[in-house]
């Protein structure tokens, strides 16, 4: 604390102490796919998040999957831990929807890919859930 200065408030209560706190936090899991999901937690938001997705359908092209998607955003933690991350460009954006658990040791949720390929197709995933726990 520099002299003078008032001290800092402290985080907002409810929020889980160990994703409010400054130290950034790693979840690693898989998708209900299989594939792996990380998440990356600093100051009460998911801040990163790297996901892979085994379908990934684009209109009369088909199945283009698998891919792997990695998105920086913010989406705070609310008093329950739930976040929204809604990231990316629009020709592959990520919404991710999850609940971080009061430890803030676990995460669960679900997630959905969309956008286009250059054929300018529709692509979308279907809704996927995921855990991820405190990578050790």
């Amino acid at each position: 604390m520099i002299a003078g200065s008032p001290p800092l408030p402290p985080p907002p209560p409810g929020l889980v102490s160990r994703a409010a706190s400054a130290r950034a936090l790693t979840l690693a899991g898989r998708t209900g796919e299989g594939r792996r999901v990380v998440l990356r937690i600093r100051r009460g938001a998911v801040v990163a998040a790297r996901v892979g997705v085994v379908r990934y359908r684009c209109g009369r092209f088909g199945d283009v999957g698998p891919v792997v998607v990695s998105v920086g955003g913010r989406a705070r933690l609310d008093r329950a831990g739930r976040f929204h991350l809604r990231a990316g460009a629009a020709v592959q954006r990520l919404a991710l929807d999850g609940r971080v658990g009061r430890s803030g040791h676990a995460a669960t949720g679900s997630l959905r890919l969309t956008g286009m390929i250059a054929t300018g197709q529709p692509c979308r995933s279907r809704r996927i859930a995921f855990r991820a726990a405190v990578r050790r």
